[in-house]
């Protein structure tokens, strides 16, 4: 799809992050933007950094767990542009934990804003996309919705439901000019990283290192470079391309490696158990 000056671009969780960066990415070509976040502070720095480059954006706060909003977004945008050509569903949030100790509640928040609130806003905006002799749609998914993460259960369950609706509707309705990219990148150096809630005793997740991230900025680009090129899945770093080749070409050699990993840290846990054992041994005796 050929990227144009003036036109209509709406973009969730815009206020930060990759969606920010795609939002600076796309000013370069000069269209308008509706930009919507539950960052009032954050849409209101963007929007001004946008209208010093002369260049139109509209704001909207919405909590995308909320149906209602994400309905009262849609009429927003139907009366105020009458049209859409790119659909950006960029929001998500996450939680780290076990599975088992993982809150209803977050649950329930992470399924609403991940997948619910892409599916309800996409199918809300399609009959204005439809009418576009061209448009597309880009669902901001992870690796996590290719390769599934333990510990990010509830994350992975909902970015692979992402994958398939975006799989989905973009076999539905490309015939008629619809284009439709998921974007799977691995860990990006956004505060989702560091801000994530975590069922850990410290409260932390652990931090992927460095080597095997990359920055909002580069995903950014590539989520272009897919809107341009009409590409369906997109998968960003090396890393994520690495893992995502062996489980589709081998899948059983994946599995083995998790198998390896998981016994190392079983290994690990009798060896300090052990150790605490005999700690409490030899302190006994000396007592």
């Amino acid at each position: 799809m050929r990227i144009e000056p003036d036109m209509k671009v709406l973009v969730t969780g815009a206020a930060s992050g990759i969606g920010r960066e795609i939002v600076r990415r796309l000013a370069r070509f000069e269209v308008e933007f509706l930009l919507v976040d539950r960052d009032p502070a954050g849409l209101a720095t963007l929007a001004a950094e946008l209208e010093k480059q002369n260049l139109r954006a509209t704001t909207h706060t919405c909590d995308l767990a909320d149906a209602a909003q994400i309905d009262a977004l849609a009429v927003l945008v139907q009366q105020k542009w009458g049209g859409l050509q790119i659909l950006i569903n960029n929001a998500g949030v996450a939680w780290y934990g076990p599975t088992l100790k993982t809150p209803e509640g977050e649950w329930d928040r992470i399924m609403a804003v991940n997948l619910h609130a892409p599916i309800r806003l996409t199918r809300r905006l399609l009959p204005l996309l439809l009418e576009q002799p061209e448009a597309h749609v880009v669902n901001t998914a992870s690796i996590c919705g290719l390769v599934a993460s333990s510990r990010l259960t509830a994350y992975s369950t909902s970015k692979f439901g992402l994958v398939g609706f975006g799989e989905a509707i973009r076999g539905e309705f490309g015939r008629f000019g619809l284009g439709v990219t998921t974007v799977c990148p691995g860990p990006v150096r956004t505060n989702l990283l560091t801000t994530t809630p975590s069922g850990r005793n410290d409260g932390k997740i652990p931090q992927p290192p460095r080597w095997t991230s990359t920055t909002p900025e580069h995903v950014a680009a590539a989520v272009v470079r897919g809107i341009q090129r009409d590409r369906a899945v997109v998968v960003i770093t090396w890393m994520a391309k690495l893992v995502f080749w062996c489980k589709s070409l081998a899948p059983g050699l994946l599995d083995a490696l998790q198998r390896i990993g998981r016994s190392k840290k079983i290994r690990q846990k009798i060896a300090k158990i052990e150790a605490n054992r005999t700690e409490a041994v030899v302190s006994r005796r000396a007592a």
